[in-house]
């Protein structure tokens, strides 16, 4: 089941074991109209109750997810999902704040001992989903749900704070620029490519300032804070030239050294 979105850049989605299919699209229902009252209408349901470790589509969810929202239930925990690495990446993902992920919990499966332990839950889902009457079911799931979607805007605000920021830092393309950038989201989708681009920079800096002294001092000082330690071989070797060449102690040395006309 997908509801897809053309309007922004967003990926929902939605978790849920085979006999939590009913609940699943009340959730969903209640998700989509709320989603779209906001102008954000993308939701990707995927069912993990036949999970492979080598499912690619589970991986891409993962990896390009602004949200995931998970049923939890005896069975996804206690499942091959619930044990493996796709799950633990998706904990770890909320945890550096590259995804917002949102427990629903089903039913009483001490959560709290699965990967999830480390999710911030929601403070509607104060009772497992199953534990309520069925004639006040639907009001509890929207209750659960508004509060979900008011998190999924949280993290979009965060997600547009952070492309600006982004964007910025490739502007101006400078160490101070990236660097402020890595002190701001220390953690999020852009820090592999801050960093390595910081780190670039500082070493093409260190190595003209190198090679435009070329004294064995600033020699040693890219060998001490490059990065990169792309030129290392050559400053070693021109440390050992430098090094090898005589030294001239005085003003007496020095006319000794010129060779007479």
């Amino acid at each position: 089941m997908i509801v897809s979105s053309t309007k922004l850049n967003v990926r929902n989605i939605l978790l849920y074991d085979t006999s939590d299919a009913a609940l699943m699209k009340d959730v969903v229902g209640h998700l989509v109209f709320e989603l779209r009252k906001k102008g954000l209408d993308g939701v990707i349901c995927q069912n993990v109750a036949h999970y492979r470790a080598d499912q690619q589509d589970i991986r891409q969810y993962i990896e390009h997810a602004t949200t995931i929202i998970c049923l939890v239930s005896h069975r996804i925990i206690s499942s091959d999902f619930g044990f493996s690495k796709h799950l633990q990446r998706i904990a770890a993902a909320n945890r550096l704040r590259r995804t917002c992920v949102l427990p629903i919990v089903v039913d009483d499966c001490r959560w709290e001992e699965s990967p999830f332990r480390i999710v911030r839950p929601l403070v509607a889902n104060k009772e497992p989903v199953n534990a309520i009457p069925l004639i006040n079911k639907q009001r509890y799931i929207q209750r659960i749900v508004g509060e979900a979607v008011d998190r999924i805007q949280q993290t979009l605000d965060y997600e547009r704070q952070m492309l600006l920021s982004w964007e910025q830092a490739e502007k101006e393309n400078t160490i101070e620029s990236y660097a402020r950038f890595l002190k701001k989201y220390e953690y999020s989708r852009y820090t592999p490519l801050a960093e390595q681009r910081h780190d670039r920079l500082v070493e093409n800096k260190l190595w003209r300032t190198a090679l435009s002294k070329n004294d064995v001092q600033h020699l040693f000082l890219y060998l001490k804070d490059a990065p990169m330690q792309i030129h290392a071989q050559k400053a070693i070797g021109k440390i050992v030239r430098l090094k090898q060449q005589p030294k001239v102690t005085d003003t007496k040395q020095a006319m000794d050294q010129v060779t007479p006309v």
